[in-house]
């Protein structure tokens, strides 16, 4: 169940930037079937980012709440319901959201940072943009593993908060004091190699993934006729015995016949 919890979490968001960045794709590349979407209404289900992130980080950090007391040494927790409910019990629903502000400004860099180091792996890997998923999934788990690698202070932050057995710590700017009164400047990078190891293949995957329907909708595009490739079907020429000729008979099972007259 600890698994399942955490998978479906870990789905969620990959599927939040998935839509979104498709939803970019269609925008840019499709302007037609992004105005015909827009005409049935049917971009209610593409909401903005904006909206999604902000259905999906409370989730989140609910997630991560509870992971984090069940990785603990010595957990008194035996599975995910065991721990929401002891800690509802004893502490309250505010228990799971002491993070929360912090997980908001967590997320806000660790985008930032992935997105340019996939761009900049990008064009070491593939400078010519062309599909190649291998090169997809080497530059995304660079990306991920660079992210998560520069934030993990704010990860060590974010675990403080949410493990902690009271809540004399409240907030990002007590938990920074916290961790540096206890483990100096290395403090803020405990656990860095498990946090890349485990964002590595989460990132390689999503950005492949997105390559792969990138590709996907811009060939099935560049299969489309032009309407410059149709061919316009011409008109047989008139000879001088054909403009003298005159419909004689017509009727609604057979096509009108046609007689010669000969010039005199």
């Amino acid at each position: 169940m600890d698994n399942a919890f955490n998978v479906t979490t870990i789905r969620l968001g990959s599927s939040i930037q998935f839509i979104h960045r498709i939803s970019i794709i269609l925008r840019i590349k499709f302007p037609k079937t992004w105005k015909f979407i827009l005409q049935k209404k049917m971009h209610a289900l593409l909401p903005p980012a904006s909206v999604l992130i902000n259905v999906f980080v409370p989730i989140q950090n609910l997630n991560y709440s509870v992971k984090q007391r069940l990785q603990m040494f010595s957990s008194p927790y035996r599975g995910v319901f065991d721990c929401i409910r002891r800690v509802y019990a004893e502490q309250g629903i505010a228990a799971f959201y002491r993070s929360y502000t912090t997980q908001l400004t967590m997320n806000i860099p660790f985008q930032s940072l992935h997105f340019m180091a996939y761009e900049a792996s990008q064009n070491i890997t593939n400078p010519s943009r062309e599909y190649n998923p291998k090169m997809h999934m080497l530059s995304g788990a660079l990306a991920g593993g660079i992210a998560a690698a520069l934030t993990t202070p704010l990860d060590v932050c974010k675990t403080l908060l949410n493990t902690q057995s009271d809540s004399k710590i409240i907030g990002l700017t007590n938990a920074i004091k916290a961790v540096y009164k206890l483990g100096g400047p290395l403090g803020f990078f405990k656990g860095l190699t498990p946090r890349v190891l485990y964002q590595m293949p989460s990132t390689a995957i999503c950005w492949s993934t997105y390559e792969f329907w990138k590709w996907f909708l811009l060939s099935k595009k560049e299969e489309e006729p032009h309407s410059s490739d149709k061919k316009v079907m011409e008109l047989p020429s008139l000879t001088s015995a054909s403009l003298y000729a005159v419909p004689v008979a017509f009727s609604a099972q057979a096509e009108p016949s046609m007689f010669k007259v000969s010039r005199t």
